[in-house]
């Protein structure tokens, strides 16, 4: 995961490591050596101008030069349409009547791809004309178990495959033998939810 520590992000970083012992949480800082006393201030990424302008850039990179980053959602699709560049040569929403949080979860999902992050989690197999990476595996950085994240190559053709953390004794063969959809959609009905 990463989570911009700013504001009540450091909150949730705190809850996930001290409540949950999550502890693949990414972390980007440039704080200086003082305050590494704190164990979960390190944690995440502590979000500053320079940051978030890097941030930008890489999403930019993905999205607009090499356009490998599809969009589906119609409210992110408005949120960029609003999402602009200030004379100061920063980037944020237009005003105070628009938002940017989706395109925001955006940048920061993106940016475990900035070269200097990326390297920290992942081998880095190949480089690309802007020094970003093309393809990526496993450093064994964090320990993998099969029964939560299988990482995958990167390239156009590859997902990041969840599988169940809890089973109750259900089958990878009963999943896939299940009527997923039509399950949620009677349990909804049986809510009283109607089609419109």
């Amino acid at each position: 995961m990463l989570i911009e520590r700013n504001n009540c992000g450091a909150q949730v970083i705190d809850a996930l490591h001290y409540t949950n012992n999550y502890e693949k949480i990414v972390s980007y800082s440039k704080i200086s050596e003082q305050a590494k006393y704190n164990h979960t201030r390190n944690m995440g990424v502590l979000s500053h101008t320079n940051i978030r302008f890097d941030g930008i850039q890489n999403m930019r990179y993905w999205v607009n030069h090499l356009q490998t980053v599809h969009i589906n959602d119609p409210h992110t699709i408005t949120e960029f349409e609003t999402f602009v560049r200030f004379p100061n040569g920063t980037y944020r929403k237009k005003g105070d009547h628009f938002y940017d949080d989706r395109v925001m979860a955006l940048v920061w999902a993106l940016f475990v791809l900035e070269s200097e992050v990326c390297q920290q989690y992942f081998e880095i197999g190949e480089y690309d004309m802007q020094h970003k990476p093309q393809q990526i595996k496993d450093n064994g950085f964090w320990e993998k178990f099969d029964e939560f994240y299988e990482l995958k190559q990167l390239d156009k053709h590859a997902t990041i495959v969840p599988t169940p953390l809890f089973s109750d004794n259900v089958t990878h063969q009963d999943l896939e033998q299940s009527n997923k959809y039509g399950d949620d959609v009677e349990s909804l009905i049986e809510q009283g939810y109607e089609f419109l």
